[in-house]
């Protein structure tokens, strides 16, 4: 029982002569099957293919408590346009909010970071939100502040001032990936 919908999926070790171990989840929903034929016009995402389905796969059980959806170290947003999808998909309106410096501080110089581009790339899902600046800034955490958080994808560093504030956000029994 993978998401609080019943969804089930149910493996036997063999079907006949074949072994039933390369089964593929992804094949399998038509979510995945989807986001899989847009992947080649997403943001850049340092992501695999399996490490972004497996960050859907966590939010998707987070979706069972209250609260937004927020992902701090965002970088061009590839991970971001992920969850977005799959939020527009299950026909939420649940506020993602994306926190980095994005363009005000390009580390490396063959990414675009641009914030009008990554806002532009984030338009299908129209609750998404661009918080620039540092991740344990007040000022930037202010729009989040006393709000529930139902997942967290924290892609940086220890920073534990932001780290502190995830958790003390985050809602009983959701995930925060680290």
């Amino acid at each position: 029982d993978l998401y609080s919908h019943s969804v089930q999926f149910y493996y036997p070790p063999r079907i006949e002569y074949k072994s039933t171990e390369l089964i593929d989840i992804g094949e399998q929903d038509r979510f995945y099957r989807q986001l899989q034929t847009e992947m080649p016009q997403s943001p850049v995402s340092m992501m695999s293919v399996e490490k972004i389905r497996f960050l859907t796969e966590l939010m998707w059980s987070g979706l069972r408590n209250p609260g937004s959806i927020v992902e701090m170290g965002v970088w061009q947003g590839g991970s971001s346009w992920a969850m977005a999808k799959l939020l527009r998909h299950l026909g939420e309106t649940r506020p993602l909010y994306m926190i980095d410096l994005f363009e005000s501080h390009a580390m490396d110089r063959t990414a675009t970071m641009c914030n009008d581009e990554i806002v532009r790339q984030m338009a299908f899902y129209g609750h998404a939100h661009l918080l620039m600046g540092l991740v344990d800034d007040e000022r930037i955490l202010g729009p989040l502040r006393g709000q529930p958080i139902c997942f967290a994808h924290f892609d940086l560093g220890y920073i534990p001032r932001a780290l502190e504030f995830l958790w003390d956000h985050l809602q009983p029994g959701s995930p925060l990936l680290l």
